[in-house]
């Protein structure tokens, strides 16, 4: 089988080309095919760079990688499916996906010129990078890299783009490469791709770059974190970074409407705001833990009362809507088991209540927290009382049509059937009585 002849390289703004199918083979997860040509503009992965996008004939191209010389090149359709014409010895006319390209492009010499300018301000050596589909991430052989060493390593980066400087390449060997002014020593030998920013930064590369550093556009560190005790900065290159602008001057001019205020002052008035919902929030929890509280004993007291009454045996059932309307007390079939139905309660306030019911002696409970489309349920049983949870499990979850756990004294969980609490309340009665 022949190599393919490599287009990308030199002219890596080739974007249309035709070319002749040497040789077609069955992928082995036999969802698609691999295409060999005798050239191509696909640029395979490697390096770092993801592989190029496109079509052959009309067929998506989802992957491209070399093997030996051979560059494959994977199309979404299965072997058996490929259209008549698409043979050996066929002329296909191919397409590269130019936004795709020229994205990665951007990455790749914008990754070379950050390195460059983080050696040259802040003495940091690059040591691994990943071209992402979201952003960029070069990570450093140093320990620290101040905020204010990551601000002039950016301004540097974007001076070489604005420069618009030329990006060239030259093969060369091993008898030679040390006359070149290398940022790294090569992983390689034999011959080697020198890619070079005019005399900003000179490292071997086999990706594929742009042509002149003001096609780059521009370079903006969202973000830096540490790793392994290096320092990893996190990009926006290119197209990217532009877009990402715009993303966030458009949340700005939305928060300026809400808040009414410049985008100078609004850090200022977002953190006043949060501050006035914290303390909301912590009022709010006081009144859920004082009505949770409140909860338990008015059904403590029902039991009280019962236990009050001449020979009468029964239970207790009340009912807690969401507005605080007053609970009824109505007949069940087991003394010291206590059960309630509340309404569109805040989450966790079925477990207050629980806990506060089986503090106390002799509790058996099983409390429901009902809402439009779901359910919450709650089972609080005192340690001096007898209770196997596994045992109910299998009924309690088809029942309220969910699932849930827990362990003495409390066990809780939620379901999709909020109408379920009469039949819940039965299993748990009958339980308690065996």
């Amino acid at each position: 089988m022949s190599a393919t002849t490599p287009l990308y390289y030199d002219d890596p703004e080739l974007y249309e080309f035709k070319a002749t199918i040497l040789e077609l083979r069955e992928h082995t997860d036999t969802s698609g095919c691999e295409v060999v040509l005798n050239r191509t503009a696909f640029y395979p992965e490697g390096g770092g760079q993801p592989a190029d996008r496109g079509d052959i004939a009309g067929l998506p191209v989802t992957q491209v990688s070399k093997d030996n010389g051979v560059i494959l090149h994977r199309v979404s359709i299965p072997f058996e499916a490929l259209p008549e014409s698409f043979v050996v010895g066929a002329e296909v006319a191919c397409r590269v996906d130019e936004a795709w390209r020229r994205d990665y492009q951007q990455q790749h010499t914008g990754q070379h010129i950050i390195s460059a300018a983080l050696l040259e301000v802040a003495e940091a050596a690059t040591v691994s990078v990943h071209q992402g589909a979201e952003y960029l991430t070069v990570e450093v052989e140093s320990e620290a890299v101040s905020e204010a060493q990551l601000e002039a390593v950016e301004r540097r980066a974007n001076e070489v783009i604005e420069a618009d400087i030329p990006v060239t390449t030259v093969w060369v060997t091993d008898a030679d490469i040390d006359a070149y002014p290398l940022r790294r020593k090569p992983k390689v030998s034999g011959s080697i791709r020198l890619v070079m920013v005019g005399d900003i930064d000179c490292v071997a590369c086999g990706g594929v770059h742009v042509k002149r550093s003001g096609q780059v556009r521009l370079v903006h560190c969202i973000g830096v974190e540490r790793i392994r005790g290096r320092v990893r900065s996190i990009w926006k290159t290119g197209d990217r970074a532009l877009a990402d602008y715009r993303l966030k001057c458009s949340i700005v001019r939305e928060l300026v409407d809400i808040f009414s205020a410049p985008a100078p002052e609004l850090a200022a008035k977002v953190c006043a705001r949060l501050d006035e919902h914290n303390e909301v929030v912590r009022r709010l929890g006081l009144l859920e833990r004082r009505l949770a509280e409140e909860s338990a004993v008015r059904l403590l007291q029902t039991r009280t009362k019962r236990h009050a009454g001449a020979g009468q045996d029964g239970g207790s059932k009340a009912v807690a809507p969401k507005d605080g309307a007053g609970q009824d007390d109505a007949a069940a079939p087991h003394a010291g088991v206590l059960t309630a139905v509340f309404e569109n309660e805040a989450k966790g306030f079925l477990r207050q209540v629980g806990e506060r019911l089986a503090a106390e002696s002799g509790v058996a409970a099983c409390l429901v927290n009902r809402k439009d489309d779901s359910v919450e349920w709650c089972i609080a049983v005192s340690p001096d009382r007898d209770f196997e949870f596994n045992a109910l499990r299998p009924e309690l979850f088809r029942i309220v049509d969910g699932k849930g756990g827990g362990k003495s004294p409390i066990w809780q969980g939620g379901g999709a059937e909020p109408n379920c609490s009469e039949v819940l309340f039965s299993a748990f009665v009958r339980h308690m009585e065996t």
